[in-house]
Parts: structure tokens; C-alpha cells; sequence
């Protein structure tokens, strides 16, 4: 995803980032597909912080004053991501070295 970000960091119309938060927006529809599909539990959490993700994008069109607000809570966001993403690594061992999954 950081990849694509880097690539559309310059679509910007107004001095807002649209290629980013279009990014982030598919990001979540991707996300939010996953978790409706999966039986694992950590997909709905991710979705949701990418959903904060894409909503800071809303926020930062409130005005300059709330830019920094929405970039410290993308920033918590992406670290929440991270921590989910490395217990969903750790759980998918578990469950093929201990074979936990279920029929």
C-alpha cells in the first residue's frame, strides 16, 4: 500500500491529497471485503482503523487548523494496523503448526 501511495502523492487538487485518500478509501472497501469473507476475528479491527484512516482524510477538509490533529491520528491508526497485522502473522503460525483450524 505504501508503494501506490508513494505513486499517487502527487495527484493533489487544492492542496489536498486525493490520490492518497483514494488509496487509503480502496484500501478499507479491500479490508472491510476480507473481513466480511473470513472466519478470523483481527480483520474486522483492521478495517476499522483504516476506516479512521480514511475518515481523517474527511477531516483534514475542515480547514489548516485540524490538519495536524488528522495526521497524529492517522499516525496512531497506522501503528494500531501494524500491531494487528504482526498478531494476525503470529496467530496464522499457531494455527498451522498446532493445527487449530477448524472444518
Amino acid at each position: 500500500m505504501s508503494i501506490l501511495t508513494g505513486i499517487v502523492d502527487g495527484l493533489e487538487i487544492d492542496g489536498k491529497r486525493w490520490g492518497v485518500a483514494f488509496v487509503d478509501l480502496v484500501a478499507f472497501v479491500g479490508l472491510t471485503a476480507m473481513a466480511l469473507r473470513k472466519r478470523r476475528y483481527w480483520p474486522i479491527p483492521l478495517a476499522g482503523c483504516q476506516l479512521v484512516v480514511v475518515l481523517t482524510h474527511a477531516v483534514s477538509l475542515a480547514g489548516d487548523h485540524s490538519v495536524w490533529t488528522a495526521v497524529t491520528v492517522r499516525l496512531i491508526a497506522w501503528v494500531v494496523i501494524l500491531l494487528i497485522l504482526i498478531f494476525a502473522a503470529y496467530e496464522a503460525h499457531v494455527v498451522r503448526r498446532y493445527g487449530l483450524e477448524k472444518p
